[in-house]
């Protein structure tokens, strides 16, 4: 073997070890990218889930005014009944006159 066959077979290995470095950047690229956005959905579950128990525990309590704080002040929001729309100070009332008449045992 002359010194040209030897630097290309050398040539040849670092060109492959060069492709195997590129091959597994992309697949750690790859598993980074989809693991972020999965982090990010269970964050977004437990901060629903969080929301879900303290509007459970509100409720329980006929607190209107800690149920219609878990609603953003702009936030619109459908009851049971069918009652629609409106801020939540508006809700925060409706809540509290349905939980002193019509719902004082509700849970």
């Amino acid at each position: 073997m002359d010194s040209s066959q030897l630097h290309a077979m050398i040539r040849q290995e670092v060109r492959m070890k060069q492709l195997h470095l590129r091959i597994g950047l992309m697949v750690w690229l790859l598993a980074v990218g989809f693991s972020v956005p999965a982090v990010a959905q269970q964050q977004d579950d437990a901060a629903i889930r969080q929301v879900q128990v303290l509007q459970a525990a509100a409720w329980n309590r006929h607190d209107a005014r800690a149920y219609a704080n878990l609603f953003a002040e702009d936030g619109d929001a459908v009851n049971i009944v069918g009652f629609g729309g409106g801020v939540a100070r508006r809700l925060s009332a409706r809540s509290a006159k349905a939980s002193n008449s019509s719902l004082p045992k509700a849970r």
